[in-house]
């Protein structure tokens, strides 16, 4: 069937036969990551098969627009400048009860890591708000055979299923 005869139950059975969910869970408005779990490399090899089975211009694609990788760096500085602190709170308590002459520069060296790996993140890593891909996306995506610039989300398409 060309790609005008496209239906929402095609894309959910191809959806069902690609991750492991049952069709029955495959809703129009059922977000592929948030609902479905689809992450990571295992969400970049869904669409890349998606892209090669309904031959779709992938040239407008943005991988971090649409979900998490495996590795969230952001995360992961956020987290390292965090625990940086309580290691160095910890050292703190330790070096006052034994005298060190050095705590208060442990506490502050540790206080401005954890600071500035936020701002640090921000600079670093894409904040435009990730858009969530559902069935009714990749369905009109199928049929236009082009990944669009940009998917609006203010309010739902209406697509025939």
């Amino acid at each position: 069937m060309g790609i005008d005869g496209l239906t929402f139950e095609m894309i959910a059975a191809w959806l069902s036969e690609h991750i492991p969910a049952p069709m029955e869970k495959i809703e129009p408005w059922t977000r592929l990551q948030a609902d479905l779990g689809v992450t990571g490399d295992d969400a970049h090899t869904l669409i890349m098969n998606y892209a090669n089975r309904f031959e779709i211009d992938m040239t407008c694609y943005e991988f971090n627009r649409h979900f998490v990788p495996e590795t969230d760096w952001e995360s992961f500085l956020g987290t390292l400048g965090l625990f940086a602190l309580w290691y160095a709170m910890l050292m703190a308590l330790i070096d006052l009860f034994s005298g060190a002459p050095f705590t208060l520069l442990v506490l502050v060296s540790a206080l401005a890591a954890w600071a500035i790996s936020r701002p640090l993140a921000y600079l670093v890593f894409d904040h435009r708000p990730m858009v969530e891909l559902t069935p009714t996306d990749l369905l009109a995506i199928a049929r236009s055979q082009y990944w669009p610039n940009q998917l609006y989300k203010e309010t739902p398409d209406a697509l025939d299923t």
